[in-house]
């Protein structure tokens, strides 16, 4: 599964979409339900512990189509022994054409 999104990553410089300055993740309102109902594929999935956080475990979904990528990251804090409560994010980002803020615009 890594070797697609890995893949998927390298194929995309056809994309016409640019991130803020040297990033290649564009954050949108996209939501996970919407990219699988468009017919976007599961292609890999990641599990991490949060980095600002050991307390709070992120799953990265990886989803793809054509050579349209993005990534959904589902964040959960671990729930709270005394209260019960947990509460989490579900944030999507489209991988797109790093812009380049070392280079001149070009006229």
């Amino acid at each position: 599964m890594k070797n697609l999104a890995a893949t998927a990553v390298l194929s995309l410089a056809a994309l016409s979409a640019y991130a803020a300055p040297d990033m290649q993740w564009k954050e949108t309102s996209t939501t996970f339900a919407t990219l699988i109902q468009s017919g976007y594929k599961l292609v890999a999935v990641d599990h991490a512990a949060s980095s600002g956080s050991p307390s709070q475990l992120t799953t990265v979904y990886y989803l793809q189509k054509d050579a349209s990528v993005f990534a959904c990251h589902e964040t959960h804090p671990v729930v709270d022994a005394k209260t019960g409560s947990a509460s989490g994010e579900f944030p999507c980002s489209e991988l797109v054409q790093p812009y380049d803020s070392t280079v001149p615009p070009q006229q």
